[in-house]
């Protein structure tokens, strides 16, 4: 299925894969299929592995998100360049 970006959403710098729902902001990242970023969630230099959900509000910055996980309503999650934040599969943040 195609990805579908809201009219507020803002991307830049990103891979955004098929089949995801792109509804808040998004830069220099990796987005697998079936990711949906909500309205007001920023992610920045990530990687967000297949159905991860990042709920309104949530910040993620230079974090590796691994498959099905979601990260919940107003979460700052950061990392840095060379020790970024992972969290595993199925995990809610």
């Amino acid at each position: 299925s195609p990805t579908e970006i809201g009219s507020e959403a803002q991307i830049t710098s990103s891979v955004i894969s098929a089949g995801c729902h792109i509804d808040g902001k998004i830069e220099n990242c990796i987005v697998f299929r079936g990711v949906r970023v909500e309205r007001d969630a920023v992610v920045k230099n990530s990687i967000l592995f297949p159905n991860v959900t990042v709920s309104a509000g949530a910040k993620l910055d230079f974090v590796i998100a691994d498959k099905n996980t979601n990260v919940r309503e107003g979460n700052i999650l950061a990392g840095c360049r060379i020790l970024p934040y992972f969290f595993g599969t199925k995990k809610i943040i």
